[in-house]
């Protein structure tokens, strides 16, 4: 078995389910949950914690820009982790919920939106370091999120899905009852 990884410099990544429902560009982008508070037992990592004092260090220094620009361009959000394919949005503003979570505004550019339109990925990953090391001058800060990524392949299964339409169809939806109906009974809503 091999042995795990420290928590230190490391970043660590997260699974958050997308809604496939879709809409046209909304102003001021999506709301979209990234973490919520817990524990759990991290292949790679140990124990992890999320609490909400931790989601409030996470909006703090990405208000302060720790990672360039990160409170006025944004945070990239990429394929499955890979930089070089490109942001397929950008999570524009940092939101503490306490325990219902940490959320983001994305504002996801067209091919975040195909990407997502078209099923070709069904989740968002959240990326972010619990000891972070500012490259330029060298101070180490707690908490930073630094990214995250479109995704197939969840590790934290119980996070809210994603609407990226103006239509909540989960807030009136019960998604343990949904998962349990086969998918030719499923209303188009609930696909």
């Amino acid at each position: 078995m091999p042995k795990k990884q420290e928590k230190g410099q490391f970043a660590i990544t997260t699974l958050v389910p997308l809604d496939l429902s879709f809409a046209e560009k909304k102003d001021g982008g999506y709301e979209l949950m990234l973490l919520k508070p817990g524990k759990w037992d991290h292949p790679a990592y140990g124990m992890v914690e999320i609490t909400p004092e931790i989601q409030e260090e996470f909006v703090n220094n990405f208000n302060k820009n720790l990672r360039a620009h990160s409170a006025t361009v944004g945070l990239p959000i990429d394929e499955e982790h890979y930089a070089d394919r490109g942001a397929t949005g950008w999570i524009k503003k940092l939101i503490n919920k306490g325990n219902e979570g940490l959320f983001g505004m994305v504002e996801w550019n067209t091919k975040g939106r195909e990407l997502i339109k078209n099923a070709i990925y069904r989740f968002f990953s959240p990326e972010f370091y619990f000891k972070y090391e500012d490259p330029e001058d060298r101070r180490l800060y707690n908490n930073v999120l630094v990214g995250g990524a479109l995704t197939n392949r969840p590790y934290f299964k119980g996070l809210n899905p994603v609407v990226l339409s103006e239509k909540l169809i989960y807030k009136h939806m019960d998604l343990k009852e949904i998962s349990k109906k086969v998918f030719a009974d499923l209303t188009d809503d609930e696909k």
